[in-house]
């Protein structure tokens, strides 16, 4: 059983994991983002483990105050004794559902500084609920060396290769995006000034086509199951909570063909099999990562106003797993 349930909106998923983040290093078992157990109605879990929770953190924001799940589960919280509303953004009392304003709240506006005074105040106030005596803020931890978390980026050698930049990423490849381009899809890194690609196209996160490099229609496109699961992955995302969104990969379809496109690269994966819950991938480009076979496939977690997912990226030729978190949550 979790001591703290938090409610939140899914466009509030970032102050959402500082919260939880606060919370857990202070010693509070937190429920927030918990993928659902195969099988499991997604309202009834919910539900068991609002029930459950001693103590119901809710954040207020515009988008929490319009959904009808927070506002459901803030009323449950305060009928049962255990509710805590945090403001995350600066709010009027005609803001908020009839009701609920007059509960006591604490301001966390300042939610992105881990070393704000209110994630303090938020934290004694809930070891208060608990019966607890308040706990001490955690020790800063010394950093040594470089940071371990490798980002997504280009840092190292430019080797000219038939007509092509190849780009060697940092550390680890993760997931599909790894190494080089080179062919139809070889890729060059726009120059920061330049606002369009040669041939009047635009860049997409500063990546610029080859010239004249098009992406052939997938001849197996066609026949593919539809919906499948590829669909939904299109969009931006990052490959952990702590990168920038503007670094991760962003995902589109293109001719049948998934394109993942980061700052500086652009990777193309044929689709061998698309399901409503699983895609399968070849690598096209870029030629030294030809051939490598994927499988992409969601796990799903709760908000409390949406099913959304993050999304497992297997090298099934490498042998590897990554996880990589949605930027925008997908409903």
């Amino acid at each position: 059983m979790a001591d703290v349930f938090l409610s939140y909106a899914s466009k509030d998923r970032p102050a959402a994991a500082a919260v939880e983040k606060a919370l857990t290093v202070r010693g509070f078992d937190v429920f927030w983002d918990q993928e659902i157990p195969a099988g499991t109605d997604w309202d009834t879990w919910i539900r068991s483990k609002l029930s459950a929770a001693r103590v119901v953190v809710v954040l207020w924001s515009h988008a929490s105050i319009a959904s009808q799940n927070v506002r459901h589960e803030a009323m449950i919280a305060r009928d049962a004794q255990k509710l805590v509303p945090v403001m995350i953004e600066s709010l009027k009392p005609e803001d908020f559902p009839m009701g609920l304003y007059l509960v006591q709240g604490i301001q966390l506006l300042d939610w992105r500084d881990t070393g704000s005074t209110n994630l303090d105040r938020l934290a004694s106030d809930v070891a208060t609920r608990l019966g607890q005596s308040a706990p001490a803020r955690p020790a800063a931890k010394k950093k040594a060396g470089a940071n371990p978390l490798v980002l997504f980026g280009v840092v190292a050698a430019l080797a000219m290769a038939g007509g092509g930049v190849y780009v060697w990423s940092q550390g680890q490849p993760h997931g599909p995006v790894a190494q080089g381009a080179a062919a139809t899809a070889s890729v060059a890194a726009a120059a920061p000034a330049a606002t369009v690609c040669l041939g009047g196209a635009p860049p997409v996160l500063g990546v610029c086509p080859s010239p004249g490099a098009t992406l052939a229609p997938d001849p197996k496109a066609d026949g593919m199951p539809k919906p499948g699961f590829a669909n939904r992955m299109v969009g931006h995302w990052r490959f952990n909570d702590s990168q920038k969104c503007r670094e991760g990969p962003y995902i589109t379809l293109e001719n049948g063909q998934l394109v993942f496109t980061t700052p500086g690269l652009r990777f193309v994966h044929v689709i061998e099999s698309d399901e409503p819950l699983s895609t399968h991938t070849r690598v096209l480009e870029p030629r030294s990562q030809a051939d490598n076979l994927y499988q992409l496939t969601p796990e799903f977690f709760a908000t409390s106003d949406a099913r959304s997912f993050n999304l497992i990226v297997e090298n099934k030729t490498a042998g590897t797993r990554d996880v990589w978190t949605p930027c925008e949550v997908k409903s």
